[in-house]
């Protein structure tokens, strides 16, 4: 199950990064793109949904060093972080949320 939330984790670096280059496929709707540019516009956006990916990364990685519950914990949170960007085309921060959700309630 770790490998769901790398997969995440990786959907939502690659959205970080496409943020702070400046691609954005699909603009967000007209009260998001207020609030993008309030906040120092894309750039800053994926720098946050950057970092969120990458935490998201390192807690499927301690999911794999069998630190089950810390690791799940950080994913979940960092995967909620990044819909603060997108969250990976959405996708990313289900797969992080539900990996990690899962491998939080599996008992050793």
């Amino acid at each position: 199950m770790s490998l769901v939330v790398l997969l995440g984790g990786l959907l939502i670096v690659v959205q970080g990064i496409m943020d702070i280059v400046g691609f954005v496929p699909l603009p967000p709707p007209e009260p998001i793109a207020g609030l993008v540019e309030s906040v120092g516009g894309f750039g800053v956006v994926g720098v946050i949904t950057l970092v969120a990916g990458l935490l998201v990364l390192f807690g499927g990685w301690m999911i794999q060093q069998k630190k089950k519950k810390n690791g799940a914990l950080i994913a979940i949170l960092f995967a909620i972080v990044s819909m603060a960007g997108g969250g990976g085309f959405i996708i990313g921060a289900i797969l992080g949320f539900f990996g990690g959700l899962i491998n939080f309630r599996v008992v050793e």
